[in-house]
């Protein structure tokens, strides 16, 4: 949150968007950030964040061309890198139904230029549903309500 000087919010969404198959590039492009603003202060915060090799112990970069331009932060490359690897299994793991939701794109004449997002999407949400329907069987009381993503549960 700090490198980009993002709110919560914004970074939560930078966390979706990446989970469904957009970039961390888009996501600054949309939140109109040309570089990081932040200030380190010591070489653990630059080694541990960043893959900048600086030797400085005191950096500032505020979006001037002078500046020093720190990187983008080391978890957020190697989130991206993972989640490749996890969609890459994902979706050998799911092909038949890949394919099924392709080919109902092409069908309803939908774009289809982003399968495996669409793929990893209703995997996701399908999951999120049983989880969901689970929590409510297990707790059987009649007080709990379904609502969007989750339960309202009364005080």
């Amino acid at each position: 949150m700090t490198h980009y000087n993002a709110d919560r919010d914004n970074a939560k969404l930078l966390i979706l968007q990446l989970l469904y198959g957009g970039t961390l590039n888009s996501w600054k492009k949309w939140n109109n950030i040309t570089s990081a603003t932040t200030t380190v202060t010591n070489l653990d915060t630059i080694f541990n964040n960043t893959t900048n090799n600086t030797n400085n112990n005191n950096i500032t970069n505020n979006n001037t061309a002078e500046s020093n331009t720190l990187n983008d932060p080391v978890f957020i490359k190697e989130f991206v890198a993972e989640f490749n690897n996890i969609q890459k299994v994902i979706l050998k793991d799911n092909a038949d139904f890949a394919e099924l939701l392709k080919n109902h794109k092409i069908a309803i004449k939908s774009n289809i230029y982003n399968i495996k997002s669409s793929v990893i999407s209703w995997l996701l949400m399908d999951y999120e549903r049983r989880i969901l329907e689970i929590i409510v069987k297990y707790i059987n009381n009649n007080k709990l309500v379904l609502c969007y993503d989750g339960l309202l549960i009364p005080k």
